[in-house]
């Protein structure tokens, strides 16, 4: 059985994979194909959907659909973001776009991570409670 991955975070695939390898030996078998290398085969870079749906479970159904119609194959998706406590649950789904910063995820990961340590400045670090949120 032939699934894409549908994510662009290089570290998902290994933890896919550790949860479908702990399964029964039915699950065994599974050849993953990740995102990149269909867009390679595609040779079009315009096929990402717009990431506009309000919750986690939108984006990631959204994904899922987008590129099992793209490529005619099983696809999974996630979507993940941090939501902080003290920032009623932001970043949230925008987690990914919330300094603006465009670019590579070397550039736009620290952007990101430094607009929401900015916003933190003043609040307490026992106060900094948070949670990583992953639908697929």
């Amino acid at each position: 059985m032939q699934i894409v991955l549908a994510t662009t975070n290089p570290h998902k695939l290994e933890e896919i994979k550790s949860v479908f390898d702990s399964e029964p030996v039915a699950t065994r078998g599974i050849n993953w194909t990740l995102l990149d290398e269909i867009k390679r085969e595609y040779h079009d870079g315009s096929t990402d959907p717009v990431e506009d749906q309000p919750t986690f479970e939108g984006n990631a159904a959204l994904k899922a659909r987008h590129y099992a119609k793209f490529t005619d194959r099983i696809c999974l998706a996630d979507d993940s973001g941090i939501e902080v406590d003290h920032l009623n649950g932001a970043p949230g789904v925008i987690s990914a776009r919330y300094s603006g910063v465009r670019g590579p995820r070397t550039k736009v990961d620290p952007a990101n991570n430094t607009k929401l340590l900015e916003e933190l400045t003043d609040v307490p670090i026992a106060q900094r409670t948070a949670r990583f949120v992953c639908t697929m």
